[in-house]
């Protein structure tokens, strides 16, 4: 084999027999860099599993899973990348509810970014 089509291999992440070297992918991925949006908000009292907002990443790899480590008190969870609510009303009081969301990629990379969820 050529350096050429050894060099192709190596950044794809295989080996010479073709195989994927995960650890080289893991190298090269990119970073999730944000997550999109960062603030919300909406009526207090809404209808059990509504979505309340729908999150999308900058960078990473797919598939993108989200998490929500600190709801801060808020009955709301992860369905894909759509929040909805799991209580009615979702929270006893109105105000502004700092949740901390999580995105984890296909490679493991994550990236945790407050997100504001204002109840009115």
């Amino acid at each position: 084999m050529g350096r050429s089509q050894r060099h192709l291999r190596e950044i794809r992440g295989l080996d010479s027999g073709g195989n994927d070297q995960g650890d080289l992918n893991d190298v090269y991925a990119p970073a999730i860099t944000a997550i999109n949006p960062s603030a919300k908000t909406i009526a207090r009292a809404t209808t059990v599993n509504t979505t309340l907002d729908t999150f999308s990443v900058v960078g990473g790899t797919a598939p993108i899973t989200y998490t929500i480590p600190d709801a801060a008190g808020c009955s709301v969870a992860f369905t894909g990348n759509l929040l909805k609510n799991t209580a009615n009303p979702i929270h006893a009081t109105t105000g502004a509810k700092t949740l901390s969301i999580r995105a984890t990629d296909k490679w493991g990379k994550t990236l945790a970014e407050p997100y504001v969820l204002t109840l009115t």
